[in-house]
């Protein structure tokens, strides 16, 4: 009986060990969205300033000819 005690406790340490590294995995996975949603507004902002600067540029280039 002693090896099934020990047998069942090595398959719940197992399912414990697995469920951590989710929520690990998860935690991680946040923050990285946090960090990246920085970026990705950074990148959007950028983008913005661009297509605005561009149609400066172009308005002006039809007020000219």
């Amino acid at each position: 009986m002693a090896e099934l005690k020990i047998k069942g406790q090595a398959e719940v340490e197992k399912r414990r060990t697995r469920w951590e590294d989710r929520d690990k995995e998860a935690e991680l996975d946040r923050e990285q969205r946090a960090d990246g949603g920085g970026e990705l507004e950074k990148r959007e902002n950028e983008l913005k300033e661009r297509a605005l600067r561009n149609k400066v540029v172009r308005t002006r280039r039809q007020g000219t000819a």
